[in-house]
């Protein structure tokens, strides 16, 4: 699993990952952080909960390192926002919410 070090969360900080902010996807979609989570296998290691603003049908987990790391080069093509990291942070959500957001 993955192993945090103190510049790392400071990234996270500001990056400002924490719950209720807004991130998009590189393949376009939108999802709301829902908080960051201790793994049941080794509490040191954390994960992002989150969940789409599209669809109430899952709540995602991804590893913190992984969620955010720079898109993997083998992805690149599927990059469809020209961002740099594979979720980032939305400001300004330029887009109607959905019901399943609200």
């Amino acid at each position: 699993m993955w192993r945090i070090s103190q510049d790392f969360m400071l990234s996270i900080k500001m990056r400002q990952i924490k719950p209720n902010t807004i991130v998009r996807h590189f393949k376009g979609n939108y999802y709301i952080v829902i908080g960051i989570s201790h793994s049941t296998d080794n509490p040191k290691d954390l994960c992002v909960v989150y969940q789409s603003l599209d669809s109430t049908d899952y709540i995602w987990s991804r590893p913190l390192e992984e969620f955010m790391s720079l898109i993997p080069e083998k992805s690149l093509k599927e990059n469809v926002t020209g961002q740099e990291y594979r979720f980032e942070v939305i400001t300004n959500l330029n887009r109607p919410l959905t019901e399943a957001s609200t």
